[in-house]
């Protein structure tokens, strides 16, 4: 790694990854990009956060706090982002074909025979 890649931010590094892109495939990863930094930083944050109460006189009893719910919620977001990032730069592998989606193109391709 040169000097150069070392003075990175996180936002360049990220936009790094879609040169081979058109102007329209930029200009969405652009805000998605901008979107994931925006996940990156409040989930570090609530990561400070306590995401459990427990019951000073029933330690058996437990309660998630807020921070954990919305944790939870902006990792699924996040791991959404990243998802749609990977499929926008072709990063993505080719998912296996469900087996229902398998059995209903089977289906189909005997209903057009019969026709």
């Amino acid at each position: 790694m040169d000097e150069e890649e070392k003075e990175l931010t996180r936002k360049e590094v990220l936009l790094k990854i879609c040169t081979g892109l058109d102007e329209n495939g930029k200009a969405a990863t652009v805000q998605l990009i901008d979107e994931m930094l925006f996940l990156e930083d409040r989930l570090t944050e609530l990561k400070r956060q306590p995401f459990l109460l427990v019951n000073p006189k029933n330690p058996a009893q437990q309660r998630q706090t807020a921070a954990a719910k919305q944790y939870k919620e902006l990792l699924q977001q996040y791991t959404n982002c990243v998802k749609i990032l990977l499929k926008i730069t072709g990063g993505a592998e080719v998912e296996e074909e469900s087996p229902l989606r398998t059995f209903i193109r089977e289906k189909q391709l005997e209903l057009h025979r019969q026709e």
